[in-house]
């Protein structure tokens, strides 16, 4: 019995359809494993291993935190000289893994002033202190 073809009971079989990714997250997908690719070969002189898997990874980080921001952070990992990244060959499951610890190091290497009220609350700190 083929596929849509009535099974016994003359009940048609729906045909699996493949979900695809809209066209504005093949995109992404595709600018993300492009700029991953570069900064490994530039780092590592070699083209990465890239699994079925690291797709699924980037996906879901792109939903949840835009594709700008991710690109940033694998930026950021791509360029990181923590031993642990270093280490796991830049892995994509490791920087999935390591999203948090990335957003930290993010936070930390921006200009204090785009922390909203940064510097109002550090006044107020400072006159509470003084009093």
């Amino acid at each position: 019995m083929g596929h849509g073809e009535p099974d016994l009971f003359g009940v048609g079989r729906k045909a699996k359809q493949k979900k695809s990714a809209p066209l504005g997250m093949t995109h992404a997908l595709q600018r993300l494993f492009g700029v991953y690719r570069e900064l490994y070969e530039h780092r590592v002189q070699e083209p990465p291993v890239i699994l079925k898997q690291h797709g699924a990874f980037l996906k879901t980080l792109i939903t949840k935190y835009g594709a700008e921001k991710v690109e940033q952070r694998l930026r950021l990992f791509l360029t990181s000289e923590d031993r642990f990244i270093v280490d796991s060959g830049f892995a994509l499951d490791v920087f999935y893994r390591q999203w948090n610890r990335l957003a930290v190091q993010a936070q930390n290497q921006a200009p204090r002033s785009s922390i909203p009220d940064a510097d109002r609350t550090a006044d107020y700190m400072k006159r509470m202190s003084n009093s």
